[in-house]
């Protein structure tokens, strides 16, 4: 499966989906893509929508990409990640290792639920 990035602009924020296979690679180049598109599109807020295909990173990979990507995600105001194939091992985890780390972040089951966040 091939990696396909997405965005679609919204008033208060940047929403951005992936989808391919999923991998630490993968992980780390859509958050490099999602970010690269927030920066040019002059939005400060983002919603990450995942849709990759595989396995769980489990924590190690998990952690692996929160430490590559915290420089560029500390100069973010709000990210909301969806994982929208319903994966939810590592959720907690993804947003504990985030926060941890002075992340605006919040994981959320839906788009729909992550929507609601970005615009309150």
């Amino acid at each position: 499966m091939e990696y396909l990035f997405s965005s679609f602009p919204h008033p208060k924020y940047l929403h951005v989906r992936a989808t391919g296979p999923h991998g630490v690679d993968t992980a780390m180049r859509f958050m490099d893509d999602a970010y690269r598109e927030c920066i040019a599109r002059g939005y400060d807020s983002l919603l990450m929508e995942q849709a990759l295909e595989g396995p769980s990173l489990g924590p190690g990979g998990i952690f692996k990409v929160v430490q590559a990507r915290l420089a560029e995600a500390l100069t973010l105001k709000r990210i909301a990640y969806v994982d929208s194939l319903g994966r939810d091992d590592g959720r907690q985890f993804v947003e504990d290792a985030a926060r941890n780390r002075g992340i605006n972040i919040r994981v959320f089951a839906t788009v729909d639920e992550a929507e609601r966040w970005m615009e309150s």
